[in-house]
């Protein structure tokens, strides 16, 4: 009778985790189409489109009639945009002009947008509005500006306007537009700034959520959020609002915003005029000394890093698991190292594969660093979870 058990709970282990397996798609760029290919490296769906970005809550984004010239922005081609599913069908017909993936069950589409000769060739104009998954609208596309939902609530500001507030997924104003910056709700809270310099966290209800303000103050990355204190020192705080700790020697820059993943932080730490870099756990305790000249956060268990002229891939312990090929990390026709995270060549690990550019085409590696799914597309994404 175990024996029956333990076999029948076997195969049901054996059939989940293939099924897991098989939801796992990456979109393959191939004689100027795209489709997506399954980790064997087959096609699942088709190369048909002119442009797709990664699978998020069962739907693709993919487009018909896309063409980008960096040269020249009058013969640029937005294309129409829509979204398909695991099986390629159209679930949402190409109708828009720019979309972002879905989130929490709505997508972000733009109608009327173009590419313009501004800083480059960049897309500019149009409104932005939300649609639902069967392609009916939550918010029709209109002036005000919006960022994405997060925990059932999306920030907007109304141009005319200067503050920014709260609608919840109904498009219902759930905090009135009071705060010159307002970030995603995590963890129940969402920092934001009340006035010039003073940033605070607040609940749902739009009570200031911790008795103390920051200089600065950013989202919640699981249960730490990074803050600058009133005299511009770094440091983490849990969701009570407590500082857990302080970062000495953090890179003086502006712009900087640091954030967890897979349970550690990278941090960039700069001393005698040298930045290095390296990861800290939620105690703030450095898990991976700061020694590397560059570094990306982690996913999939990996980190890129960057010493001594070579690219590895470390894990969560800090082991350097292996070293990128020189043909992979530098430029094909001068054979110059690329220096920069991202790099252009390497994607991210997800389900136990990389993507990886050799010369002009573009494979899959494992977490040895085989080529499991030969170089031989013009471009790829990363995997991501079909279902």
């Amino acid at each position: 009778m175990k024996k029956n058990f333990l076999f029948a709970w076997l195969i049901v282990c054996f059939i989940h985790f293939h099924a897991d397996a098989r939801g796992f798609l990456a979109g393959a760029k191939k004689d100027g189409k795209w489709g997506f290919i399954n980790d064997k490296g087959e096609w699942i769906i088709q190369p048909a489109f002119d442009k797709v970005l990664p699978f998020r809550e069962g739907l693709a984004a993919a487009n018909i009639g896309f063409f980008f010239d960096p040269l020249d922005a009058g013969n640029c081609q937005t294309g129409k945009w829509g979204f398909i599913d695991k099986t390629g069908k159209w679930v949402v017909e190409p109708r828009f002009d720019a979309v972002e993936s879905f989130q929490e069950g709505f997508a972000r589409v733009n109608t009327g947008a173009s590419y313009r000769a501004y800083q480059g060739i960049t897309l500019m104009g149009g409104k932005w509005g939300f649609i639902k998954k069967d392609g009916s609208w939550l918010i029709q596309p209109n002036d005000t500006l919006y960022t994405v939902f997060s925990e059932g609530y999306c920030a907007f500001k109304i141009p005319k306007g200067s503050k920014w507030g709260y609608i919840d997924n109904q498009n219902q104003v759930s905090i009135a537009p009071d705060y010159w910056t307002a970030g995603e709700f995590h963890q129940g809270v969402a920092p934001v700034m009340k006035g010039s310099s003073n940033h605070q966290y607040i609940d749902r209800q739009n009570v200031q959520a911790f008795p103390r303000s920051f200089r600065k103050a950013w989202p919640f990355s699981g249960d730490r959020a990074f803050v600058l204190d009133e005299s511009g020192g770094a440091a983490f705080i849990d969701t009570e609002g407590k500082v857990i700790f302080t970062i000495d020697h953090l890179l003086q820059n502006e712009n900087i915003s640091l954030s967890f993943s897979e349970g550690l932080v990278r941090v960039p730490v700069e001393k005698d005029g040298t930045v290095n870099y390296g990861y800290m756990d939620k105690s703030g305790k450095w898990v991976i000394e700061p020694v590397y000249q560059l570094a990306s956060h982690f996913q999939g268990g990996f980190s890129l890093v960057f010493i001594d002229l070579f690219y590895w891939f470390i894990d969560v312990s800090g082991r350097k698991i292996f070293r990128l090929p020189d043909e992979v990390v530098e430029d094909s026709k001068t054979k110059v190292i690329f220096k920069g995270i991202p790099h252009p060549n390497i994607g991210h690990f997800s389900n136990g594969l990389c993507r990886v550019k050799l010369l002009d085409q573009w494979g899959f590696i494992d977490k040895t660093g085989k080529m499991v799914i030969k170089a031989s597309f013009e471009d790829l994404l990363d995997f991501s979870n079909s279902e």
